[in-house]
């Protein structure tokens, strides 16, 4: 890994700990090129706090201080407003006895020392008994349909999107058996009581969406932060056995390992808090390094420079659609088994489906 991506891991494993970082001598343009790499990864607000424990003499440059500090504002600004309308649509889906749990997002920010620490997008609602009222009443309260998803409805609300998910994840098996272990729970975050799934299938739900994340639009820190902080918050409340089996029959271990390797090499989180052994093997860095170049669903990301094979084979696929070949080619070396020619069937479904963030 290069030195900006080695500081944004030193960053990140101080903030997690709210510890000061030890960083050696940083330039102005490595600080600039770690401050893009934190925006990329959706990280800003919690490696600024990492950030603001620095000695003076050890800061960014004030031009890249001021500018990280006020994206950190921007993003603790919003995870408060999504957090207001979220408290609006509570109130109106309890009013008219919908059912809803909140994935991933707040859900998940409820974890962090403070919920405006995680950089925010979007709001995820599903409606586990797919009442199609939610989707109404939304509509009702002035919301507008934004996106049509499969089974999700993206409605913007106040400028804020809401993603409505009748179903937990894109795929069938995955969905059977999610919804086999639907299990919820009321939690205060920020002072509203909203409902989020409790930890065995909030575990799972998230390792699924990185999974595909990671082999389909590509995927930054911020998710694998998250599951440091759940690792952390829910040791001893899920089972680790049980979860073992669900990622193999759900076909995700190789994805699953992967991430456990990051958390443990880059996090420091330590091996006994981990649900399962990190897997880790030559290529494991290179798709790291890879995947924090890209970010946050990127897909223009040059996913690798060296594992070429298969180029001739599709000259006439489009440049997207090479670089979902390119993934799926440097993922394999981890293990982790992709349609080769996904983006052909799917008619690039992975690019026109892109949620709104």
């Amino acid at each position: 890994m290069n030195k900006e991506q080695d500081i944004l891991f030193s960053l990140l494993a101080a903030a997690v700990r709210s510890q000061m970082p030890l960083l050696g001598d940083v330039s102005s343009e490595q600080w600039k090129e770690v401050f893009h790499l934190a925006n990329v990864n959706a990280v800003v607000a919690l490696t600024f706090e990492a950030i603001s424990k620095l000695p003076k003499e050890k800061m960014p440059p004030q031009n890249v201080f001021m500018m990280w500090l006020a994206i950190a504002e921007q993003k603790k600004e919003h995870n408060r407003r999504c957090l207001e309308v979220l408290s609006e649509v509570i109130c109106v889906f309890e009013a008219n006895e919908v059912k809803y749990a909140v994935l991933k997002g707040l859900g998940v920010a409820n974890d962090y020392p403070d919920f405006v620490l995680r950089d925010g997008g979007d709001i995820d609602l599903l409606i586990p008994t797919c009442d199609e009222r939610a989707d109404e009443l939304l509509l009702k309260m002035g919301g507008k349909v934004t996106s049509r998803i499969d089974l999700r409805v993206g409605i913007t609300y106040k400028g804020v999107y809401l993603q409505i998910h009748h179903t937990p994840t894109h795929y069938k098996k995955s969905n059977d058996y999610l919804k086999s272990i639907y299990d919820f729970q009321s939690v205060d975050i920020g002072g509203v009581d909203v409902v989020i799934p409790k930890p065995q299938f909030m575990i799972l739900h998230l390792l699924l969406h990185i999974d595909r994340h990671l082999k389909v639009s590509g995927i930054g820190l911020r998710h694998i932060t998250d599951l440091y902080f759940f690792f952390t918050k829910y040791e001893g409340q899920y089972d680790k056995i049980l979860l073992q089996k669900e990622i193999k029959k759900l076909g995700i271990e190789p994805v699953s390992r992967f991430l456990m390797w990051v958390l443990s090499s880059k996090y420091g989180l330590e091996d006994v808090s981990l649900p399962f052994s990190p897997s880790e093997n030559k290529y494991s860095t290179i798709v790291l390094e890879n995947m924090v170049k890209g970010g946050n669903f990127g897909i223009n990301a040059d996913i690798i420079t060296d594992i070429d094979r298969s180029q001739g084979l599709l000259k006439r696929v489009s440049s997207a659609s090479w670089i979902h070949v390119r993934r799926t080619l440097m993922l394999s070396k981890i293990g982790v088994k992709i349609d080769f020619l996904r983006p052909l069937k799917d008619k690039f479904v992975f690019l026109k489906k892109k949620p709104l963030r």
